[in-house]
This record gives structure tokens, C-alpha cells and sequence, in this order.
């Protein structure tokens, strides 16, 4: 039986499980899904500002058992020079490019990058192109082989460590007659920096969570997304208000409202940490952006992303035109296009700042009033699924951050997909 009881009482005076040592949950991660855990607490020990912390944390995955040996300093070392020799600089792309040349064409090797990689098929001359994000190098040739192994270069792209090479192609008789020479990049290997096949039996996360209790696997969630809970001595109502925000990326067309004090993560998870979420902080938000352009025919941020964030929601505008559409996809989840209805799941979150407290709001008004005024309308509103008290939140950041092991950023959230 779980050693936690989630009733109102309990919910709002319960304090913390004490485990049986500091590590005893670390030692757990590691006997039972050690090749996707990570230590959570030296992401400030590496001198690597500019890298987006996904790749790191998937290079350093699966040292769990060394990570309170000396081997930890020798590892942090390793990543920090691996990543800095390869790891492209988005103000020296000409310099990338002539180095690659230098490297590839003159002396015959390859030369190694660390990069987002995008690939699309061009049907025109029946061949695979790829571009790369930081180092900007566009028209590169992939063979077929790369690309069905990792299909996902196809759709948002792929973290790579990859090879390439800068060449000259094969000439047609024209070209050998004009005596002109053409030269192109390829990619010739990938090793994925994400993950790829999220297989929930190939890495024991059931077996993990058969041996934790309510409140242990609670405490791996929020570890995982960066979150110390036990040596904080969180209170159950933060845990829960901190898991709650996670809920739009397990359930499909769920809406979620939160309101609470600035600086208190409300958008952290989206904005940091998932992949699936696209955050809107605009002053404005249009038709066209969140569900289909007209007039250059293209689908918007609704039909690409689990989860849609309205951050700063108190001061967004919305015309009534578009709180109309948005209040018939809430309801359906579907929305029209060129007089089509394309179904879609994505959840939506409305985050604000108040510094109101809770007794304000019932005293003089409703919960709902520091929203824009358009979204106060009843029918809108009947469409929210949950309201989040996010003024129950005060953290102390001083000690809010683990030093503890958590699975792997897109582990974790590849499981949240998984489950919605």
C-alpha cells in the first residue's frame, strides 16, 4: 500500500517521507533504469553556457554508478572539452565552413560537429538535403541509409554528433567539356544526441516504479525535472501543485489555468524543459498563429505541439473573434481550415502573475479576474479543466535546485508523451 494519503487534510499539512538515507532514492535509479538517469546537480560546474543542457545531460547518462567517485571530476572535464571543440559558435560560420574544407577536402578526413540537423526530400532531383542550425551550412548531401535509421531528421530535426565532409561531385560530360567544378558538404555518420525509441520495457521504468511508493516515485518526478523535494522538506500541496503543471503533457485537449506569484516556475517546465511545448508570450496572439495562416496556407502552433503556453496571459490581448474560435476548439478540438475540420489534441495552459492574495479575489471579485477581460465569458471559462493556486507557492531558491539523480530530460518527457 502507498505510505501517502492525497485527501484535502493531508494535502495541505503533510510533510515529507523520510527515506531511509540521502541517496536511497539515487541507488534505486541506478539498480533499476541506470542507462537513463543523470546527475541533476552539476549543471553549473560545466563551463558550456551556450550549449543547450539536453545534450549534455545525454552525454552523461549512464555514469551513475561513478558519480560520487573521483571519476566525476575526470567526466566533467571530458564533457566540457568535448563539447567545446566541437560545438559549433553561431558568429563563426565562415570560419566552421572553411575549416571543414580544410579538414575534409585538403587532408581527407572528417570533421566532427555537434548540431540540430533538419532534413527534407527534395522530389526535384529525387534526393535528401540537410541544413544545420548553429553552423547555418545548407544544401548538405545525406545518404538514405542515415536518414531511415533516424526518421526524426525528418520532422523537427535531430541533435546530432555527426561527421561530414566537403567534396567534389561527380561531373555530368557538359561540365567535364566546360572544365567547371561543382563542390557540396555531406553527412556521412549520425550518432543521435536525443533519444530516439523511447521503449518503456527495454529500460525498466516498471520495474522502477514497482518498487517506490506513491510518495518515492513523486520525489523521482520532481528530482527529474530539476526540483529537490526531500532536503527541502517540500510541502504535499507544492509537490502537487509543481506535478499539476506537468498534467497537459499526459492528457490530450486539457486546458489548465494558473495564477501566482512571479518567479515561482510556472512556465519553467514548458519553457525549459519540454520539448513538446511552445510558449506564447507575446502582447498579442492572432488566428492565424495559433491555428491556420489563410493566406500563406499554413497550420499553426495548435496542430504541431502537445501543449500551447500563454505565459504573461494577463497581458495578452485577444479579440473577441479569436476567443471564439479558441472557445470552439476548446470544446471540440478541432478548428477549421479552407473550410476543412483538421482534428487536433493540443492542451492549453494560461499562466499570470498576481500578487493578490486568494482572500482578495473571493472578497471583492472572482478568481478569474486578473484574466483579459475576453476570457472572463462564461463559456470560456466552462472549458477550463483546473485552476492551479499558484499563490500556495513560496520557494526558497536557495537550496530549490537537486544534487541528486533524475531521469534524463527527454526520457522523462518522451514518457509523458508516451502516457498521453
Amino acid at each position: 500500500m502507498d505510505d501517502i494519503s492525497l485527501n484535502r487534510d493531508s494535502y495541505m499539512t503533510s510533510t515529507e517521507i523520510k527515506y531511509e538515507s540521502g541517496d536511497y532514492l539515487d541507488e534505486k535509479l541506478v539498480d533499476h533504469v541506470e542507462k537513463v538517469v543523470v546527475f541533476k546537480g552539476i549543471k553549473d560546474r560545466f563551463d558550456l553556457n551556450k550549449v543547450e543542457y539536453i545534450l549534455i545531460e545525454n552525454f552523461l547518462k549512464g555514469y551513475g554508478r561513478n558519480l560520487y567517485s573521483e571519476d566525476l571530476r575526470v567526466l566533467i572535464n571530458k564533457t566540457n572539452d568535448f563539447f567545446k571543440e566541437n560545438y559549433p559558435d553561431y558568429n563563426n560560420t565562415q570560419t566552421i565552413k572553411s575549416k571543414i574544407k580544410f579538414k575534409t577536402f585538403n587532408k581527407k578526413e572528417k570533421y566532427r560537429i555537434i548540431d540540430k540537423v533538419e532534413v527534407v526530400f527534395n522530389e526535384r532531383i529525387n534526393q535528401y538535403t540537410a541544413k544545420t542550425l548553429i553552423s547555418d551550412i545548407q544544401n548538405i548531401g545525406i545518404d538514405e541509409s542515415i536518414v531511415k535509421e533516424y526518421m526524426q531528421l525528418l520532422d523537427e530535426g535531430l541533435w546530432c554528433d555527426f561527421d561530414i565532409v566537403y567534396r567534389e561531385s561527380q561531373k555530368s560530360e557538359a561540365e567535364k567539356l566546360l572544365g567547371e567544378k561543382k563542390y557540396y558538404y555531406e553527412i556521412v555518420s549520425v550518432r543521435p544526441l536525443e533519444l530516439i525509441n523511447f521503449d518503456i520495457q527495454k529500460n525498466n521504468l516498471k520495474g522502477l516504479r514497482i518498487k517506490l511508493g506513491l510518495a518515492e516515485w513523486v520525489d523521482v518526478l520532481l528530482r527529474s525535472i530539476g526540483i529537490e523535494p526531500i532536503e527541502t522538506k517540500m510541502p504535499l500541496n507544492y509537490k502537487i501543485i509543481i506535478l499539476m503543471r506537468l498534467l497537459p503533457l499526459v492528457e490530450k485537449n486539457i486546458n489548465l489555468v494558473e495564477l501566482g506569484l512571479p518567479g515561482t516556475g510556472k512556465s519553467y517546465l514548458h519553457n525549459e524543459l519540454s520539448s513538446s511545448s511552445y510558449l506564447l508570450s507575446g502582447s498579442e496572439t492572432t488566428r492565424a498563429q495559433l491555428f491556420y495562416d489563410k493566406a500563406k496556407r499554413k497550420f499553426g502552433i495548435v496542430s504541431k505541439w502537445d501543449v500551447v503556453v500563454f505565459d504573461e496571459v494577463t497581458g495578452v490581448k485577444f479579440d473577441d473573434n479569436l476567443i471564439q474560435y479558441m472557445k470552439n476548439y476548446m470544446e471540440a478540438g478541432k478548428f477549421n481550415a479552407d473550410q476543412e475540420t483538421i482534428p487536433a489534441d493540443s492542451s492549453f495552459i494560461f499562466n499570470g502573475n498576481t500578487n493578490k492574495t486568494i482572500n482578495h479575489y473571493l472578497n471583492s471579485s472572482h478568481l478569474f479576474k486578473p484574466l483579459p477581460e475576453p476570457m472572463q465569458d462564461t463559456a470560456f471559462l466552462d472549458r477550463i479543466h483546473c485552476y492551479l493556486p499558484g499563490w500556495e507557492i513560496d520557494f526558497d531558491k536557495k537550496n530549490l535546485f537537486t544534487t541528486h539523480l533524475g531521469l534524463t530530460r527527454d526520457f522523462l518527457f518522451q514518457f509523458l508523451s508516451f502516457l498521453r
